[in-house]
């Protein structure tokens, strides 16, 4: 197939003759002229620039697809309705000349708008006149045009012979050109496979505006390659000479509807074995649609059974009661007719319209749409069914189509054309999402709900690849486009850095770099993310020194890319790497772990790069001093930037107050690219990025901390109580214990679904810090808390940093080394989902016997609660961002697991869920208060449209309460155009709100 490179490469070489194309419709007619042999023929009715009065009519008349026919969309340059090959040739010659992208367009029917919209300077050769169909009976053959639709081919077919046919599509408005190149499948590719199979020859005007006119002249590789490789990849197809197949005078239809309240999912199971392994002439779809229920405002999935059988009505029932007798089909529900007479029953037209109305090339409903695909290998199971359908109900939006395949489709070579999806694939899946209502903000809802659909069925479709069918264009997939946007990012950020091309590779890592892959999964802490379906940045930035940040800042602003910021990963909902936009960076922070100790700066301090883990932080203070230390968290791969900008709290909280307390300074990298310290960046952007999380204001590059000092002697200990061992009784005096004992004294508390001699039960699992000594522990225990029946023998006395150690569940610390705290453990991630709470009042024994009462049924989920009080509440809530000061206790709802799938996952999400439900009543309200590093997309997402400011108010005041007004004002201030964002993100002010 090395021919096929050098064709593409030719025409690639048409778009990129010149640095700079033109823009000016004038230049483009004039070149047209003087090219043309004939130049009042391409001036008359030909050529259609935006001045002419039919311009506009010219180019909506084939766009069926609203997305791509508003005053937003980009527009050609010009269209050149051409007629002749004369005219294909001399608009390519111009589009050489010029450096002009082309596009053809046959039927308009292109999902994504690809053949009539482009990115950079363009134009269209519209093949619409293009559209004689030639039948000869002699040889069973047909010559049709790739402008004619599919239904002028079916009418023209009709007209000679009603015992002749051909497989191709359902939508009789689709142009052939299209659907033959993609392949074409239809009602009969069971009993004759798709088009392209009975393709035998064909036409076609290469780049350089040569024409072959036979199949002979194009060479076997071409004319392999237009047969489903997507034709305008390779030149512009003038026509296809088909193969006709034989058809009978009468062919069955019919139209079976059930819900699932009348045993659609066993039909359905059923189909799953039959569509594709049953008499090849026959060709049964499942479409699956919403329809309303029983109740009122009920939805119910509908299974709708449709097919045709190549033969009379008695012949199919003999086939059905045999292969598929539970679907019932009766003789009542089939119609006798002639094939061409089917063709207007599967395109939906009444039984007894003329088929005249093929001749009719125009859309009758143009709608908004979107198409996504699929192939199915092996059945899906019942339960797998079920979930599918109750998603369906809960997406409303979505459909779907199943097409059988089998018979000969799975005797064609995979090989024998472009198109691969033959043996081994049980269906094709359609999803089709149409909606009539105009808007932005409702385009993105119909659009998130199919990719909703679409990931919901990742575990039950083709994977290694994902396959797709290319005539269901669907850029979600991936888009040619991400190479230039590489390129034009390398070139800005090798003039910002002076950077050398052998340095360069490795801080800028495209996806087709070798260590792309490597890069990205090592800071994924959620295997939820770690997916083939995942969304995957267009490029990774790995900064060395800051002028690489500096230069990422300016370039991904400049070129107007999303730029997503990582420090550590542990952003549970993965905001800091995935993103929604098609083209996203990161801005990986990992290399930045500078730390540097001076215990002779007011007691001890310390500047950390945001890169650096909490870990190597607690490391290097140790290496210093063994009574010097830092508030934050536990666990030791946390990265610096999100957990201090976030807030940051850990076991010595009720002591010392959050890690955001002892931030005395810091260096960050804002929109313009510049950076700023405390001082130039002034004491409101100060403010806001101890709390408010820093990607919503800039990169953060460093913190100096303010370290503090502890005893060289804490204790530690540990209580684990059952359900049969009044491990009630002990959360519940926890509650009024943990949050007013000593400020030395950290106690977190542990509930979750456990097992205990084959049953379901609860477990509470206390787990303790004392900034002393264990007699001191233990007697205030006795006093405040006899309920734990705390003894010396429970606790371990040790020093600060071995704490740490325990805290990580070493048990011997004594036999572990603090070096371990260096470990980042890369690359390593469990499934999990993590929601918050704050709790001011507390729950009653009735309340939490109910709370355990459900949570033993819910596997793999738990609650962890984290005492507030002690000096923590010594700070007001508006001297930080964070705004969560006097609160009993937060709750961390928890699920982890290891199994993966989505089943598995929607399973345990679904129990997170239950336990935050089961919490509404006994927690803050108006706002649902929650914790910022816990992020949870399930408490609101902003798409940064029209209506940002809205949307983010709604996570806003959750997280922020109050405080969120200030940082709105502070975002406003300093990043005004938004360029530091994500779902979670800071809003600007609306624009009439600013000063």
């Amino acid at each position: 197939m090395e021919n096929l490179l050098v064709i593409y490469l030719l025409l690639i070489t048409v778009t990129l003759a010149t640095s700079q194309s033109v823009t000016d419709p004038t230049t483009f007619l004039r070149c047209i002229i003087r090219q043309g042999s004939n130049p009042p023929d391409f001036t008359s009715d030909v050529t259609y620039i935006p001045t002419n009065s039919s311009y506009t009519a010219v180019l909506r008349r084939r766009i069926p697809n609203l997305r791509f026919d508003k005053p937003t969309t980009p527009k050609p340059l010009a269209i050149v309705t051409a007629s002749t090959w004369s005219h294909i040739g001399t608009a390519l010659a111009c589009a050489r000349e010029l450096s002009l992208h082309v596009r053809i367009r046959s039927g308009g029917h292109d999902f994504e708008g690809l053949s009539y919209t482009s990115t950079v300077p363009f134009f269209i050769i519209d093949m619409f006149s293009f559209k004689s169909v030639d039948v000869n009976l002699t040889e069973g053959t047909a010559w049709v045009d790739t402008g004619a639709t599919i239904g002028e081919l079916y009418h023209r077919i009709s007209e000679k012979s009603n015992v002749l046919g051909f497989p191709a599509g359902l939508c009789t408005t689709l142009g052939v050109g299209g659907h033959f190149s993609g392949g074409g499948y239809g009602t009969m590719m069971r009993k004759y496979g798709l088009s392209v199979d009975n393709v035998v020859g064909s036409a076609i005007v290469d780049s350089n505006s040569n024409t072959y006119t036979d199949r002979v002249s194009m060479g076997e590789d071409r004319f392999w390659a237009v047969r489903g490789g997507g034709a305008a990849s390779f030149g512009i197809v003038l026509g296809y000479k088909i193969r006709l197949v034989p058809v009978p005078q009468k062919v069955t239809v019919f139209s079976v509807r059930k819900t699932v309240g009348e045993g659609a999912v066993d039909l359905i199971m059923k189909w799953q074995s039959f569509a594709s392994s049953t008499d090849r002439n026959l060709f049964v779809r499942l479409t699956l649609t919403l329809v309303n229920g029983t109740k009122p405002g009920e939805k119910a999935v509908l299974a709708s059974f449709i097919g045709m059988y190549l033969g009379r009505s008695d012949k199919l029932l003999n086939v059905m009661n045999r292969s598929f007798p539970e679907l019932k089909l009766k003789k009542t529900d089939c119609t006798e007719m002639r094939w061409i007479d089917s063709v207007l029953f599967w395109a939906g037209y009444p039984i007894g319209t003329p088929t005249s109305v093929l001749l009719n090339t125009t859309v009758t409903k143009k709608m908004f749409m979107k198409r996504k695909s699929d192939f199915v290998k092996r059945p899906i199971s019942r339960t797998g069914l079920g979930l599918m359908l109750k998603k369906l109900v809960e997406v409303e939006k979505v459909e779907m189509n199943w097409n059988p395949y089998g018979g000969r489709m799975g005797e064609i070579p995979s090989s024998r054309t472009p198109f691969p999806h033959r043996a081994g694939n049980l269906f094709n899946i359609e999803y089709v999402i149409d909606w009539s209502e105009a808007g932005d903000d409702v385009e993105k809802n119909h659009l998130a709900r199919a990719k909703e659909m679409y990931e919901f069925m990742t575990p039950y479709v083709s994977s290694n690849p994902r396959e797709a069918y290319l005539n269901y264009r669907d850029l979600d997939i991936g888009s040619s486009v991400n190479s230039t946007y590489e390129e034009d990012f390398v070139r800005c950020f090798k003039n910002e850095t002076n950077t050398s091309d052998k340095d360069l590779s490795d801080v800028v890592l495209p996806r087709t770099t070798v260590s792309f892959t490597t890069v990205l999964r090592a800071y994924i802490r959620n295997a939820r993310f770690n997916t083939t379906s995942t969304p995957k940045p267009t490029v990774i930035i790995v900064p060395r020194v800051e002028s690489h940040v500096q230069a990422a800042v300016i370039c991904t602003k400049t070129l107007k890319f999303q730029l997503k910021i990582r420090s550590g990963g542990h952003d549970y909902d993965g905001l800091s790497y995935i993103s929604s936009a098609v083209t996203f960076f990161v801005l990986d922070l990992s290399n930045f772990r500078n730390i540097t100790v001076d215990l002779n700066d007011d007691g001890g301090s310390a500047w950390v790069q945001t890169g650096a883990t909490l870990g190597e932080l607690y490391y290097r203070i140790w290496e210093k001093s063994e009574i010097h230390a830092f508030p934050a968290g536990l666990c030791p791969t946390v990265g610096v930037g999100g957990h201090v900008s976030g807030g940051g709290y850990g076991h010595m909280i009720r002591k010392f107050g959050l890690t955001i307390d002892h931030v005395v300074d810091a260096k960050i990298v804002v929109a313009n690219g510049e950076i700023h310290d405390r001082k130039m960046m002034g004491e409101d952007l100060f403010w806001a990025i101890r709390g408010g999380g820093g990607g919503s204001f800039g990169v953060v590059l460093g913190f100096k901390v303010k370290l503090v000092k502890v005893p060289k002697t804490v204790t530690v200990f540990r209580v684990d109580k059952f359900m049969d061992e009044n491990a009630l009784d002990l959360v519940y005096k926890w509650q009024f214990v943990a949050p007013r004992t000593d400020p030395g004294l950290f106690m977190r508390m542990l509930v979750s679904s456990a097992t205990q001699n084959k049953t379901r039960t609860v477990r509470a699992k206390l787990r303790a810090l004392y900034l002393g000594d264990a007699n001191d522990v233990v007697l205030k225990m006795s006093e405040e808390f006899s309920e734990l029946g705390l003894k010396k023998e429970d606790c371990k006395e040790m020093t600060w940093i071995q704490s740490l150690l325990w805290w990580m569940n070493h048990v011997e610390v004594d036999k572990v080394k603090p070096e371990i705290l260096l470990e980042r453990e890369s690359d390593s991630a469990k499934f999990l989902k993590r929601k918050s709470d704050y709790v001011e009042k507390e729950m009653t024994k009735g309340e939490l016997n109910r709370l355990f009462q459900k949570l033993a049924t819910l596997d793999r989920t738990g609650l962890v609660l984290n005492p507030y009080g002690g000096n923590f509440n010594a700070t007001a809530t508006n001297e930080t961002a964070f705004p969560h000061r006097n609160k009993l206790y937060k709750i961390q709802h928890s699920a982890t697991w290891s199994d993966a799938g989505l089943e598995a996952e929607r399973l345990y999400i679904d129990n997170l869920r239950t336990t935050y439900k089961i919490m509404t009543p006994f927690v803050s309200k108006n706002p649902r208060s929650s914790y910022l590093p816990y992020r949870d997309i399930d408490i609101g997402v902003n798409d940064h449209g029209v209506d940002s400011y809205r949307k983010g108010e709604i996570y806003g005041r959750k997280y922020f309460g109050d405080n969120f007004d200030r940082l709105v004002r502070v975002k406003t201030d300093v990043d005004p155009e938004n360029f530091f964002r994500n779902e979670q993100s800071i809003p600007t002010l609306p624009p009439n709100k600013r000063r």
